[in-house]
């Protein structure tokens, strides 16, 4: 007679397996720890550590659309390597300390195997060396050549503008035509001091002169007092400043009648997130450098009106029903990081994080050309510092438009590396 089967219960069967199983029964199964055991055809996840809310939701709102937009792209088109791609985000909230628990987060629990990073610089220089403890390649979007160059690794790529471009480009530019002497309003943040540090050799260089460099608190509203201390003479007001109180700059510069006075040379910024044609002319004949045009007449191309359409904003870069302006500057970073992403995997072969390393050579030294991936233009991947060598354009307010002026299009190398991460071993 055949003996009964006895029955073990879930919780005998877990005790007798050890902690490795009670883990597994609380994970995906495909896809536990980042994707170790990821089944080759399981999906690509892209995590995206986003500004959404904070000061810099402005920017979030529209890194956030664009990426998915990129996403989409892909997924309709087959996806990556015949493998769909997945997306999550987690929300820095603009703070330092949430940034980089979240991108643990998104890495730990939502098992993200390439990652976006914030705008803020704050969160990115915490989260660089995370990136590199967890063995993860991080597009970093935040600007600051100091963050990446100073707390980077071979794990991080700078996936959006450099502002040692904007600087290399327009500050000459800003000495031959707008005057030699310069007072700098910046930030007290990474951001700011990258202005401030990469511009004074370049405009003592060139003859000039800096007269001071005053540095304002972050999230600062009453500028008043740091306004009077403007030494008389500056020819050239230097304003490094994001967000709403950026508004508050102009406004008050405005006001007390320094436009008259000295001409404003600020990073745009100064001006994203704001419709230059609703602040009361506060922004009039204010120059500005920036990675990208607001409005569309200065880059109609195709593939620029159909994320445009998708992030469903109008011609001059408002959304259409909506009370958001966009952040012109930067949104195609998101975009473009993605398909990066998708062309260091076709590239490399890579199929999990134990090819990272073939990943990390394949997009060292990448160029690629303008088109549906690459909308903003032309440029290169540099190998040893994982810079983006890209065109610029300088923009001046007039008739409280964003007009561009002139395009700076990259033919060479406008600074040296700082780093070479080619020689660290992934």
């Amino acid at each position: 007679m055949e003996k009964k089967k006895k029955r073990i219960s879930r919780r005998r069967f877990l005790k007798a397996m050890g902690t490795g199983a009670a883990l597994l029964s609380a994970e995906p199964f495909v896809r536990p720890l980042g994707g170790f055991w990821a089944q080759e055809r399981s999906p690509i996840i892209i995590g995206h550590q986003c500004d959404y809310t904070g000061f810099l939701a402005g920017w979030g709102y529209w890194m956030d659309m664009a990426a998915k937009y990129a996403i989409k792209l892909i997924n309709d088109a087959g996806g990556i390597a015949g493998r769909k791609v997945e997306y999550v985000m987690e929300d820095t909230a603009s703070d330092p300390a949430t940034g980089t628990r979240k991108l643990r987060s998104l890495i730990q629990r939502l098992n993200a195997d390439f990652v976006i990073g914030c705008i803020h610089a704050g969160p990115a220089t915490g989260s660089l060396p995370v990136a590199k403890e967890l063995k993860t390649v991080y597009f970093m979007q935040s600007s600051s050549d100091e963050v990446i160059t100073k707390f980077g690794s071979r794990y991080t790529f700078m996936g959006g503008g450099v502002e040692l471009s904007k600087i290399n480009y327009g500050v000459p530019w800003a000495v031959k035509n707008l005057g030699k002497k310069f007072t700098f309003c910046a930030y007290d943040m990474a951001w700011g001091y990258t202005h401030v540090n990469g511009s004074t050799p370049i405009i003592e260089k060139m003859g000039g002169k800096v007269l001071d460099k005053i540095f304002i608190p972050l999230g600062t509203k009453d500028f008043y007092p740091y306004l009077g201390k403007i030494p008389p003479e500056t020819e050239v007001l230097y304003g490094v400043f994001s967000g709403p109180p950026a508004l508050g700059f102009l406004t008050q510069t405005y006001e007390i009648g320094l436009h008259k006075k000295m001409k404003r040379y600020v990073d745009v910024g100064v001006m994203e997130g704001f419709n230059t044609e609703k602040i009361g002319g506060v922004a009039e004949d204010c120059w500005y450098m920036t990675f990208f045009p607001r409005r569309l007449k200065f880059k109609d191309t195709e593939h620029v009106r159909n994320l445009r359409k998708a992030l469903n904003v109008d011609e001059e870069g408002v959304e259409i029903g909506g009370p958001q302006v966009l952040c012109g500057s930067r949104y195609w970073a998101a975009y473009e990081n993605v398909f990066w992403i998708k062309r260091a995997i076709e590239k490399s072969g890579w199929k999990s994080k134990k090819d990272n390393a073939a990943f990390i050579e394949a997009l060292e030294g990448m160029c690629v050309k303008e088109g549906l991936e690459f909308i903003q233009g032309d440029k290169c991947m540099r190998a040893k510092d994982h810079f983006i060598l890209h065109d610029l354009w300088m923009g001046h307010i007039e008739n409280n438009k964003m007009e561009e002026k002139t395009k700076f299009s990259f033919k060479e190398e406008p600074f040296p590396p700082a780093v070479d991460y080619t020689k660290e071993k992934v």
